[in-house]
């Protein structure tokens, strides 16, 4: 399959596709025509690095950990990083920690922006009621 079916099938675009390639974490063949042509396992491996940046991993440790080479999707995505990784786990666990702490500062922002936006509606409740 052609880059822009795969970027229509992962819903990943292709300008990111390019960059996976770029970064070593997916390959493609070259056609005579200079097209890069994609098999079925892309759309997994596409899946998979998905799923690595969202739990917060840079491109550049997943191609060094060898991540992106696992078999498989997403189904058994954590037998996959048990069974292969178990050295892993302070990575993760720190990664976790990372992910709580911006959640915490998250909240803390959302509960600012709460009362901002309650002492506005107030505001202008009194602004139009003493008109």
């Amino acid at each position: 399959m052609q880059i822009s079916e795969l970027a229509s099938r992962t819903g990943v675009s292709l300008r990111s596709l390019r960059y996976y390639e770029a970064k070593g974490l997916l390959s493609a063949q070259r056609l005579e025509n200079g097209y890069r042509s994609y098999g079925e396992e892309d759309v997994d491996r596409v899946h998979l690095i998905q799923q690595f940046l969202n739990m917060g991993l840079t491109t550049d440790q997943i191609y060094q950990s060898g991540l992106h080479r696992l078999p498989g999707t997403g189904e058994n995505f954590v037998e996959l990083i048990g069974g292969c990784l178990p050295a892993a786990l302070s990575f993760y666990e720190q990664k976790l920690v990372e992910m709580e702490q911006k959640i915490e500062i998250l909240n803390q922002a959302k509960t600012k922006l709460s009362q901002v936006v309650a002492t506005l509606r107030n505001r202008a409740v009194s602004t139009f009621s003493a008109q």
